[in-house]
């Protein structure tokens, strides 16, 4: 299972994930598909960081 990321330039700290649409992969019959989860608790942008989260605390949390 992979999700999206999107990371705006210049501003990795406000960097958000597709929870509400992962990928799922099929290594062995090399086929894919994105599943929508109709789930309130999942979102299509939802924060990697804190907002309150600074670019070092984010370059040291990589």
């Amino acid at each position: 299972v992979y999700v999206i990321l999107s990371i705006p330039p210049g501003r990795p700290h406000e960097m958000t994930a597709n929870l509400a649409g992962p990928l799922l992969i099929n290594v062995v019959k090399r086929t894919a598909c994105q599943v929508v989860v109709e789930d309130e608790r999942w979102t299509t942008k939802h924060r990697v960081f804190p907002e309150t989260a600074s670019e070092e605390e984010v370059a040291d949390a990589a």
